[in-house]
């Protein structure tokens, strides 16, 4: 009998990662362990490029339209309470834990 052990997941969001604007020249160690190494993502986007609603959308799997997350302030509850009561309850983190993952969130 094999027992199945879950894959390693790793979700990593960066903000302003503009080609044209030079975006990852500030952060050299997400160019050495990611791009350096031949991880890059030349036909991603996004549909929103406002930081806190495109996060929230790909947190919770909302479109901007369907979400609670408008813009960056609070009262547009990027880390509002609509958010923390709503969307943050059925996130991608949320559904992770429930299936045996340890999950954890750092950053802005």
């Amino acid at each position: 009998k094999t027992q199945y052990k879950q894959p390693n997941i790793i979700l990593l969001l960066t903000d302003d990662q503009d080609v044209l604007l030079g975006g990852i020249d500030r952060m050299p160690s997400l160019r050495q362990y990611l791009i350096d190494r031949g991880t890059t993502f030349t036909n991603a986007y996004v549909h929103t490029p406002i930081c806190c609603p495109s996060r929230s959308s790909i947190l919770s799997g909302r479109y901007l339209h369907n979400g609670v997350t408008k813009n960056n302030s609070v009262s547009g509850n990027c880390n509002g309470q609509e958010w923390r009561d709503d969307a943050e309850r059925k996130t991608f983190a949320v559904y992770a834990q429930e299936a045996g993952y340890v999950t954890s969130y750092a950053g802005k």
